[in-house]
């Protein structure tokens, strides 16, 4: 019955089209491999939950100084 919050990178983030591709939906960047979500992506990783939301409108301090928005924001409850 918990509660899961998470905010994902997004296959959207501007990183994902200017660094080394590794495998579909992984990339390195700035040395660290990192691991990018689509919305669709996410739904299947989560798959167990019920979604209570999930979307492409979660910024950080960062994104919001430059106006973007593009995090994956998902809340499911087990």
């Amino acid at each position: 019955g918990g509660v899961f919050l998470g905010l994902f990178n997004s296959t959207e983030d501007p990183e994902t089209k200017t660094d080394r591709i590794l495998e579909k939906d992984y990339y390195l960047v700035d040395e660290i491999n990192k691991r990018y979500f689509s919305i669709n992506s996410l739904k299947n990783f989560a798959s167990k939950f019920k979604v209570l939301l999930l979307d492409s409108e979660g910024t950080t301090h960062k994104d919001n100084a430059k106006g973007v928005k593009n995090l994956i924001r998902f809340v499911g409850r087990k």
